[in-house]
């Protein structure tokens, strides 16, 4: 028997931009992987993971399959595990999730698993997987976004003007403050042309300050 809990932050959220707001892989402890994601005690974990969010968000999502997971013991009865989940959503449309839940064993195969986080997004090709950022609009993000601009104008000498972000990742890269930003830029050039360019910015969140570093700044080709 499980005692279900959900436990959902969005780390871009205002009220979680602070020093507290900790991505549960970034802990000291090593997360070790599961060498079969297609076992029974995975697949209830995932399944409780689905039907748990879908319970609190009122979405429809239906697993497709588990790409793979870690796992790190916290204590005797008590585990952790990352997993990332392709599932499909109301639109009919597949993708990937990152999904971290807790496990404590009560005994008499009672257990109480409660899911901390579920985000999707998209594993780049060192496999580091970037959440996607639900609303590109909010604050923090348009301020990284017009620093990458203005950062790149300095540097290249060049006098784009920012219009808008369309797409937004991030990943926490420290256990603290540290965040990596990957955006999709619209600019208009001198010559009035309207060019879309990938930024990847870091920001490096202290007391009294943030410090951003634009990474790198790449015209995104047109599809033909």
């Amino acid at each position: 028997m499980d005692e279900e809990a959900h436990h959902h932050k969005n780390l871009l959220s205002p009220n979680n931009l602070k020093s507290d707001s900790k991505m549960s892989f970034q802990e000291k402890e090593e997360w070790l992987p599961i060498p079969d994601v297609t076992t029974p005690c995975v697949k209830e974990i995932v399944n409780f993971v689905v039907n748990q969010h879908n319970k609190e968000s009122g979405d429809d999502l239906v697993l497709k399959g588990v790409i793979k997971g870690w796992f790190k013991e916290l204590s005797d009865v008590k585990t952790k595990h990352r997993l990332y989940i392709e599932a499909t959503n109301n639109k009919g449309v597949v993708q990937l999730y990152e999904a971290i839940v807790c496990v404590i064993e009560k005994g008499d195969k009672q257990r109480v698993r409660t899911l901390l986080s579920f985000h999707v997004g998209y594993l780049d090709e060192n496999e580091q997987f970037w959440i996607e950022i639900p609303n590109v609009e909010e604050s923090c993000v348009q301020e990284v976004a017009k620093f990458a601009v203005a950062e790149y104008n300095k540097q290249a000498d060049d006098n784009l003007v920012y219009i808008c972000t369309t797409q937004g990742w991030y990943q926490e890269v420290n256990a603290e403050y540290g965040l990596l930003f990957d955006l999709r830029i619209k600019t208009k050039d001198c010559f009035g042309r309207v060019r879309e360019y990938k930024a990847l910015v870091s920001e490096d969140r202290q007391p009294n300050e943030k410090i951003r570093i634009l990474i790198s700044f790449k015209l995104v080709p047109k599809k033909s």
